[in-house]
Parts: C-alpha cells; sequence; structure tokens
C-alpha cells in the first residue's frame, strides 16, 4: 500500500485546487438533482432542439418560452446548470495539469472528459430518442451520478486529509475493505436498478431494486459497527453519515411509494407536486448515499493495509495466526 510522508505530503496539497475541486462538486449536485426533476416531471423532451444554447432562459424569447411551458423551464435549467459545470471542469483541468506531477495531473482532464462525455449523452438523448427512447435517457442519469462520484473521489484524493493519511491498526483490516468496496459495488447496482424502475417501471425492477436497498442497508451497517469503536474518525464519520441516508432514503422511497409510485412509470397526467418532489429527493439523496460508500471504500483502501497483520504490534500478529 502506499504511503506518504507527512513532509511530501504537504508539498502537493494545493489548497485552491481542492477548494476548486469542492467548489465543482457544489455545483455538481443542482445539476443532479435538476436531472432528477427532469425524469420525475417527464421533461426531457420539451424542447426537440438537441442544439445547446447557453442561458436561453435569459434571453427574453427564451423567458416568455419558460413562463408558458413549466416543462421547458424545467429541461433548460438543467442544461445550462451543465453549462456552468462545464467551464469549472476546464478551470479545473488546467489546474490541476499545471501544478501537480505524475499521475494526479491527469484528475483534471478526466472529469473534464467525463463532463463532456456527459453532455454529449444529453444531447445525443434528445437527438436519438425516437431510436432508442427510455433506456438512452436511463444511461444519461446513470453515468451522471457516477461523474458526481468521480468528482467526489477526485476532491477526496486532493484533501490534505487524503494526503497526510496513515495506516490504521485493525485485526478486520481485510474483512473492512472487502465490506467497503461490496457496498460499493451494491450500490452501483443499486443505482441502475432504481433508474430502470424510474424510467421504465415494472414489478421485476422493483423487486430487484428492493432486494438491494435491503443488501446495502445491510452492509452499511455492518461497516459502522465495526468502525463505531475505532479512535481515529476517518472511516467512522463517513460510516455514520452513509447510515443516516440509508435511513433518510427509506423514509423518501416509502413517501414516494404512498404517494402514488410503485411499478408503473407513471404519465404526466397522473403525476403530483408530492409525488414529484419525493421522487425527486429519493434519487438526490441517492446519488449522495453512492457517493459516500465510495469515499468510505477509497479511505479504507487508504488507510487499512491489505493484511490484517500489516503494521500490527507483535501480539496482535500471533493473536490474527492463532
Amino acid at each position: 500500500m502506499m504511503t506518504t510522508s507527512t513532509a511530501g505530503s504537504r508539498a502537493t496539497y494545493q489548497p485552491w485546487l481542492f477548494a476548486w475541486s469542492l467548489i465543482l462538486v457544489a455545483a455538481t449536485l443542482p445539476l443532479v438533482l435538476s436531472g432528477g426533476l427532469v425524469t420525475s416531471t417527464g421533461s426531457g423532451m420539451a424542447d426537440p432542439d438537441w442544439a445547446f444554447t447557453p442561458f436561453k432562459l435569459l434571453t427574453p424569447d427564451g423567458l416568455a418560452e419558460a413562463a408558458a411551458r413549466v416543462a421547458l423551464l424545467i429541461e433548460h435549467g438543467h442544461r445550462q446548470i451543465g453549462f456552468i459545470v462545464g467551464m469549472l471542469a476546464i478551470v479545473f483541468a488546467a489546474g490541476t495539469w499545471l501544478l501537480l506531477e505524475g499521475p494526479r495531473r491527469w484528475l483534471g482532464p478526466a472529469i473534464l472528459l467525463a463532463v463532456c462525455l456527459q453532455g454529449a449523452l444529453g444531447a445525443f438523448r434528445i437527438k436519438l430518442h425516437a431510436l432508442f427512447g427510455q433506456p438512452f435517457a436511463m444511461v444519461h442519469g446513470i453515468t451522471g451520478q457516477l461523474t458526481l462520484v468521480a468528482m467526489v473521489l477526485t476532491s477526496l484524493v486532493l484533501s490534505r486529509g487524503w494526503n497526510e493519511a496513515v495506516p490504521m491498526e485493525s485485526l478486520h483490516a481485510a474483512r473492512l475493505r472487502r465490506l467497503a468496496r461490496l457496498t460499493a459495488l451494491l450500490a452501483v447496482l443499486q443505482l441502475m436498478a432504481g433508474a430502470g424502475l424510474r424510467h421504465m417501471g415494472g414489478h421485476l425492477l422493483l423487486g430487484i431494486h428492493l432486494l438491494l436497498a435491503m443488501a446495502v442497508t445491510v452492509h452499511v451497517i455492518l461497516f459502522w459497527s465495526r468502525t463505531v469503536d475505532q479512535p481515529s474518525t476517518y472511516l467512522a464519520r463517513p460510516a455514520l453519515l452513509s447510515l443516516v441516508l440509508v435511513a433518510l432514503q427509506f423514509l423518501l422511497g416509502l413517501g414516494a411509494w404512498m404517494a402514488g409510485g410503485g411499478t408503473l412509470a407513471l404519465e404526466a397526467s397522473q403525476l403530483t407536486k408530492q409525488r414529484i418532489a419525493l421522487a425527486t429527493a429519493h434519487q438526490f439523496l441517492g446519488a449522495i448515499l453512492l457517493a459516500t460508500v465510495f469515499v468510505i471504500w477509497f479511505r479504507a483502501r487508504r488507510v487499512l493495509p491489505p493484511r490484517s497483520a500489516v503494521a500490527l504490534p507483535a501480539s496482535a500478529r500471533e493473536e490474527v495466526s492463532a
């Protein structure tokens, strides 16, 4: 496992670059939220023109058109937040390339590439809607959340805590690493099932969604229970956050169900403000939970040795071998 000395870590830590990565994440959160609102309201095809016009809503014609059609306001609001995120990503890519060395200098360009691909998917989702329909929109929603996860992990790698992290002594380090990795994998599968349910509906997808939700919940509880007593909060704090998010997700999912959600993708005439709000919040909180479990996994890889006997005192190594 790679470690970095304190002196070396301070040399590679760039405060303004880390701050800019947080700004990028903060700008992407409303992008994910507005994307969920587009799905919840069925506004994805409100404007069949796939060509992007930055800040169309700030023009007199755009304002007049949006005032008459709320769906257009939602869809173009989502596009224009994406334009802002793209501009921030360009600056971030230039900053990492100029200020960092080695593999880390590619972090910004990789994020910029992901943002550009996500924007292209959004454009082609409109262009190819007649050919592919909802499945293409579903892919756009999934990759959007994965792009957010990539941004969060990039901020993590650029943080002072990551650069100055030291290995933790644990009898169950390898087990915790596996548990964190499996939780992240289950969360990705849950994302895919949830996106499929929102876009296409169906009893099968609902059953998979609920089954994976139970699996993620169990794994989050297990990881939290095994880190809550650790003297360091490096893993305990995000584990507690993931536990709180899972509880909130359960309540939001139950509320969305009671408000009219279920096994069918509802038509616009069947939507209510309550269901739109609950479904969108459920999707948005799911994205935050996904990013949180990935942070836990990467932090576990950072501070927990691959083998449980590494970096442990002799008495502990004898206990493990016994």
